[in-house]
């Protein structure tokens, strides 16, 4: 008689990329721990946020195998599910790797989705033609893929949110945090710097070493 084959209850998570919002997921994973949750393996190939999320992971009990690449945790066949943290400009290649795999995934990305409308609307078709489960992070309305014009679609303004610090230079779809109009960030905005309201008070007038409600 054949020996039964123990099928593991545990689902098994792998988080690309560690950086500040990868260790958040890692915190929040575990907050689901009892439900039958755990985080199997990272990937980031820069050393300093490796050691963070492995602190962490071993706070958590979680020994964590660790790759440099995406790839390599792909073809470990290792996790169930796969959440992507990582640059913005990264999304789109590393979506399609995971729903272009041999084995299915379940995946969250977080927002924005990819960096571009086109990007965006393939990852859409790819992702339903492979039936895979694509999520993203926040994205809580459909997605009109007949909507071209990226300021005719809340949804994608969204994801495609204003250039950060780590998004390629001159990408051409942002706006200025400073004046509110597309076409430049603020790095080349030539409107008079706007002044921010001090949180606690609201006042343009101070800053907080000179607000009397924070004495």
């Amino acid at each position: 008689m054949a020996a039964a084959v123990a099928i593991s209850s545990t689902v098994k998570y792998g988080i690309i990329g560690v950086g500040m919002m990868g260790r958040e997921h890692l915190i929040n994973l575990h907050h689901l721990h009892t439900e039958g949750v755990a985080v199997f393996a990272i990937v980031d190939p820069h050393v300093p946020s490796q050691d963070l999320a492995l602190q962490l992971a071993q706070s958590f009990n979680w020994p964590l195998k660790v790759f440099l690449g995406h790839r390599e945790l792909l073809d470990s066949g290792l996790c169930d599910v796969l959440v992507v943290s990582t640059p913005n400009m990264t999304h789109y290649e590393i979506l399609i790797d995971i729903i272009n795999h041999s084995k299915p995934h379940h995946v969250l990305v977080e927002k924005p989705l990819c960096t571009t409308v086109a990007h965006c609307k393939e990852v859409v078709v790819v992702n339903d033609k492979e039936e895979e489960t694509v999520e993203a992070s926040n994205m809580v309305e459909p997605v009109d893929l007949n909507a071209v014009e990226i300021t005719d679609n809340i949804v994608f303004r969204k994801l495609l949110r204003g250039p950060r610090y780590f998004d390629p230079p001159n990408s051409g779809w942002g706006a200025s945090f400073n004046c509110g109009e597309e076409g430049h960030t603020m790095a080349n905005c030539t409107a008079a710097k706007r002044k921010k309201p001090f949180f606690v008070c609201g006042s343009s007038e101070h800053n907080a070493k000179q607000c009397s409600k924070v004495r």
